[in-house]
């Protein structure tokens, strides 16, 4: 369906409506209604829309001639924000508890419970940065943290880095215990009898045959070496990440994953807690 001219004003800027139906883009219908009716009731079957869309057509010299205006609009927009920059961020510093020197403090721990008393003591939370304050609260362990180390500068303020792990920045200054690094445990065919923490489980099927499906699990471990263990087998164990427990097994064999060295083991016997 043509559109229709319906006006060139002083500018040679064209006037055109778009009468072609919005719901069934001027067809009268589709299969997808076959089902509750193929015709579109919006127009009737026609394709036809009785309220067109009407847009404009700019010569190339009035295109230019709004474009300039439009940037012009936007220049003197910038050079407002840029003259009250600092304003503007000192504002937005005290809306979201930070202190004139861009510092928070953030609550550690549990605050759940207290939560209302935060609230009371004039403390902000959000998603990212928790409970906060613009000074350390008397009373409540927090750690400090600076608007720069999460957070870029803008003309309205700032903009937040959702990414940054803020665990990690607030620890940054605390002494790091080296990396354990994962070593093989003794020798292919040694018995081992040991206590190990459940570091995660995977799990996938398997389809044996076409009427019966199988889970096979697949358990990692670490000692407190951190040493890596692991484990396949179809048997389901109920055992948390981060449980420890008592394995009993033989070493089948060692080898690589993603360049960290794992202690296969094999015919396994595991017994919750550490004993």
């Amino acid at each position: 369906m043509e559109d229709k001219l319906i006006k060139i004003d002083k500018n040679g800027t064209k006037y055109y409506a778009d009468y072609t139906c919005p719901r069934c883009g001027g067809a009268g219908g589709s299969d997808k209604w076959q089902f509750t009716g193929w015709t579109c009731y919006d127009c009737g079957g026609s394709g036809k829309s009785a309220n067109p869309h009407i847009y404009k057509v700019y010569t190339p010299e009035y295109q230019a001639k709004l474009d300039a205006q439009r940037a012009k609009r936007q220049a003197k927009k910038r050079a407002e924000l840029e003259a009250k920059a600092d304003e503007t961020r000192k504002e937005w510093l005290d809306k979201h508890q930070f202190n004139e020197n861009g510092d928070t403090y953030k609550i550690l721990g549990d605050t759940y419970a207290i939560k209302d008393d935060l609230k009371a003591l004039g403390a902000k939370y959000d998603s990212f940065l928790g409970w906060h304050t613009k000074t350390a609260l008397e009373g409540y362990e927090s750690a400090k943290i600076n608007i720069s180390d999460i957070a870029s500068e803008t003309l309205y303020g700032y903009a937040i880095d959702y990414t940054v792990d803020l665990e990690k920045l607030i620890n940054k200054d605390k002494p790091q215990e080296p990396e354990k690094v994962s070593e093989y445990i003794g020798n292919v065919g040694d018995k081992i009898d040991m206590v190990v923490t459940l570091d995660h489980v995977a799990y996938w099927e398997n389809s044996f045959r076409p009427w019966e499906h199988n889970l096979t699990y697949l358990y990692s471990f670490k000692d407190d070496n951190g040493n890596v263990l692991v484990w396949q087998t179809s048997k389901g164990l109920v055992i948390d990440d981060g449980a420890k427990v008592t394995i009993k097994g033989t070493i089948k064999e060692h080898n690589e994953y993603k360049e960290v060295k794992q202690t296969v083991l094999t015919r396994c016997k595991i017994t919750q807690g550490d004993t």
